[in-house]
């Protein structure tokens, strides 16, 4: 008996819960432009380093490259792996992505945070979440559920767009929000 409960604590204790990245987004919903202030913005102050410029070779904080984010809510933090910079030809790192484990967003799971740098004087930055692969009927119905609102009078997006957006391409189904002026 005390082997079967042992074996069954142990088992229960190695699963891990999906968090629900959703509340992280509701802002978006409610028309209220650029990231959250809270987890959004924890996520990116601990993703790169300080005064990073084209000249950086390694852009990543030493946290996020261990995977280690400390300012995190606990149920988000749990489903981050460490963060990765991805090159472009040049061999500049504008992007920094952050692939996750376990992770929903609005129902469906998501593999991956990213964050890029329009430019590094500007202080440009974009933002996507990419799904994992969906079919074409989830990808409507996501679309068809989800609705963002337009920018409210203190956001710098174009006021004809919405503050977010979930599209489909040949890499998958993204959501994306435009993080700056």
């Amino acid at each position: 008996m005390k082997i079967c409960l042992v074996a069954t604590v142990l088992a229960f204790s190695s699963v891990s819960y999906a968090a629900d990245w959703s509340p992280v987004f509701a802002h978006l919903e409610a028309g209220k432009s650029g990231d959250d202030g809270k987890v959004l913005s924890k996520i990116l102050g601990n993703l790169f380093k300080q005064n990073i410029s084209s000249r950086t070779k390694e852009p990543l904080s030493t946290d996020a490259k261990s995977g280690q984010y400390k300012n995190i809510p606990s149920p988000y933090r749990h489903d981050m792996l460490p963060a990765k910079a991805i090159k472009n030809k040049d061999g500049v790192a504008l992007h920094g992505t952050i692939p996750l484990k376990n992770a929903k967003l609005y129902g469906h799971p998501i593999k991956s945070l990213n964050y890029w740098y329009g430019c590094y004087e500007c202080d440009h930055l974009g933002f996507y979440a990419t799904f994992a692969p969906m079919s074409n009927a989830q990808y409507n119905a996501l679309k068809q559920r989800i609705r963002f609102k337009k920018a409210d009078e203190d956001g710098c997006v174009d006021e004809s767009r919405s503050l977010a957006h979930i599209y489909k391409d040949d890499l998958g189904v993204h959501l994306v929000i435009d993080m700056g002026c």
